[in-house]
C-alpha cells in the first residue's frame, strides 16, 4: 500500500476511500450527475467573506472540473474513457 493511502487511513480491503470526504477550495461546485450525491457542504469564501453557507454554484467550472476528478462518480462518462480509473497510489 502507498504511503498516501496509509496516511488518509485506508486499507487494503478498502482502498477507495469510503467515507473518506475530501473538501475543494476553487471556484466553486455545482450538483451536475458526477457530483450531485456526493455535495455534503458549500461555503462562499469570495469577496473577502469568512465562508458563508449557501447553495453550490460554479461561475467559471473549474471547480465542477476539479471536484469530478477528485469525487465524480462516473454518471458523465462516455466514449473509450468511461471504463478508466486513476491508478492505485
Amino acid at each position: 500500500m502507498g504511503v498516501c493511502a496509509e496516511l488518509l487511513g485506508l486499507s487494503t480491503s478498502d482502498p477507495g476511500g469510503d467515507g473518506v470526504g475530501v473538501a475543494i477550495i476553487d471556484s466553486g461546485i455545482a450538483p451536475v450527475p458526477d457530483l450531485a450525491d456526493r455535495i455534503t457542504d458549500f461555503y462562499d469564501f469570495t469577496n473577502g467573506q469568512p465562508g458563508v453557507p449557501t447553495v453550490p454554484v460554479d461561475r467559471f467550472g473549474h471547480g465542477i472540473h476539479v471536484a469530478g476528478l477528485v469525487a465524480g462518480n462516473g454518471a458523465s462518462r462516455t466514449g473509450s474513457s468511461a471504463a478508466s480509473r486513476p491508478p492505485p497510489t
